[in-house]
């Protein structure tokens, strides 16, 4: 016999097995389609609270899917990419319909809880909800509506529940489906619209010795493997964060950190600029020396060239820096990851450095205050995987 969802749910959260028309478990896994959007971790697996827990998969498939997960939506239990975590190889098999589980062995040591919140339409905030939703999170909404439903009653006051009439107090003096006061009458209900927004929490597992973050930036679910095993969600971006940004005030996209440049640096890229300059004068000069009268010309020369080197120069091939419009790549540490484009950048041996703007498929783009130079700085994670399939 076929289920409702509702009932596969409950059989789920009691640990035995159902199947719907859609929707199965067999008491540990519970499935939409051939998809695991949620599965039990044993008590000891659960590092932080001892306890057995659900983790959910926060992936999106398809509209009925996202219906599924919904059932799920507590705000108490960790989301995670299964996605994301099958290019990190922490799950059984398959991508997207064919979503296999979490690995055995795959164990918990701490999560954030989901951010959701609701406003129904005779709330003040209703109109506007929509307008500050934080980066990240995903919008839901319903309509309020009038629909028109049948109910039944007899004159002596029982209102029927399914197909029988309320008949407890055994006053009813006949059957209820003989009974000649039996009547229908139309009545109109309302249902209250809502909006709103869910945003996952960040999540820490750990495999096979190693430690994986799990999280939502930026529209896309991610997954970091961390340099050294930690105890709490705050320890691991913590590990993540370059050592030459702590403390600093600093811009973010995805791994990349960039800080604005100390002096030393700038006056290395002027230096190189001035080398640059000279090579061109020496191609144009009497072995770099001006003619007399040009001293005037020489100066203006070193004005440029110190314009350049800091990134502030027209619209030629930097002097320092090599401008190649939207495509000078960040360095990237696998071949399908996606580059990380910045107008300007130039390595000085010592330090990379970046002007413009920073552009990237799963980011929005950041721009760099004008004007200013900035050291590029990669966090400390060994290996990142998004939900796309694609290192990041």
């Amino acid at each position: 016999m076929s289920l409702s969802n509702d009932d596969v749910l409950k059989r789920f959260r009691e640990h035995r097995k159902g199947n719907g028309g859609n929707v199965s478990t067999d008491g540990k896994y519970f499935n939409s389609y051939n998809a695991t959007i949620a599965q039990w971790l044993h008590a000891e697996d659960n590092l932080k609270d001892k306890e057995a827990i659900v983790i959910l998969n926060g992936d999106r498939l398809s509209p009925t899917t996202s219906q599924h997960q919904a059932m799920f939506r507590s705000g108490d239990e960790p989301v995670v990419s299964y996605s994301a975590l099958d290019g990190a190889g922490l799950t059984g098999y398959g991508r997207g319909w064919n979503q296999g589980p979490i690995r055995d062995g795959v164990q918990l040591v701490d999560h954030t809880p989901s951010l959701n919140v609701s406003v129904y339409e005779d709330q003040p905030e209703y109109e506007t909800i929509l307008n500050n939703i934080p980066i990240g999170a995903t919008p839901y909404s319903k309509e309020g509506r009038w629909y028109t439903a049948t109910e039944y009653y007899c004159h002596y006051g029982y209102e029927e529940r399914g197909h029988i009439f309320d008949n407890l107090d055994g006053k009813c003096p006949g059957s209820c489906w003989g009974c000649p006061d039996r009547k229908g009458h139309y009545v109109n209900r309302r249902e209250r619209g809502y909006r709103g927004y869910h945003r996952a929490g960040t999540v820490v597992l750990r495999y096979d010795g190693y430690d994986y973050l799990c999280g939502f930036d930026e529209g896309s679910y991610f997954v970091s493997r961390l340099p050294m095993q930690v105890k709490t969600v705050e320890g691991a971006f913590l590990v993540l964060m370059p050592k030459a940004v702590m403390g600093k005030k600093y811009l973010r996209q995805g791994e990349w950190f960039f800080v604005e440049a100390p002096r030393e640096a700038l006056d290395d890229l002027e230096l190189e600029g001035r080398r640059s300059i000279e090579d061109e004068f020496r191609k144009l000069t009497d072995n770099g020396r001006f003619l007399p009268g040009c001293e005037a010309i020489g100066k203006a020369y070193w004005a440029l060239a110190r314009q350049r080197a800091a990134g502030m120069g027209p619209k030629y091939t930097f002097t320092g820096f090599k401008r190649i419009s939207n495509t000078a790549a960040l360095p990237r540490v696998n071949s399908r990851s996606n580059a990380h484009t910045v107008t300007y950048l130039y390595d000085t041996g010592l330090d990379l450095l970046a002007a413009g703007t920073v552009r990237h498929p799963q980011h929005r783009r950041l721009k760099l205050e004008p004007k200013t130079v900035y050291t590029v700085h990669k966090n400390n994670s060994l290996g990142d995987w998004s939900a796309q399939g694609r290192v990041d």
